[in-house]
């Protein structure tokens, strides 16, 4: 991950697989660094879970921006737009439609 991409905050990121393209989409207020890593660490993350199906290494994904909004409220409301309209398969099904929740 560049480094630039690590110190960002309030950002709606995208962490994509390597091995098989397959990405989660999440927001954070933090620097997108920490939050990446606890994506890493968590076992009951769904990036984590996959990362050990896919027999993957931690450090074999892309981390990327997707949009940056200083407002918490509407940074989660952009990370719900992004999953509805991006239809990322790591993203959990009950966290998808609790952010779907949010827009209707």
């Amino acid at each position: 991950m560049n480094n630039d991409i690590c110190k960002k905050r309030d950002s709606v990121y995208k962490i994509r697989c390597k091995q098989c393209s397959e990405y989660y989409i999440g927001s954070t207020i933090r620097q997108v660094h920490e939050r990446v890593q606890e994506h890493l660490r968590n076992d009951t993350s769904s990036v984590f879970k996959h990362l050990l199906k896919c027999q993957n290494k931690r450090n074999n994904i892309d981390v990327s921006i997707i949009d940056v909004e200083s407002d918490p409220v509407n940074l989660r409301l952009l990370e719900a737009l992004y999953i509805k309209k991006l239809q990322p398969s790591l993203n959990s099904r009950e966290e998808a439609k609790e952010l779907n929740n949010l827009l209707f």
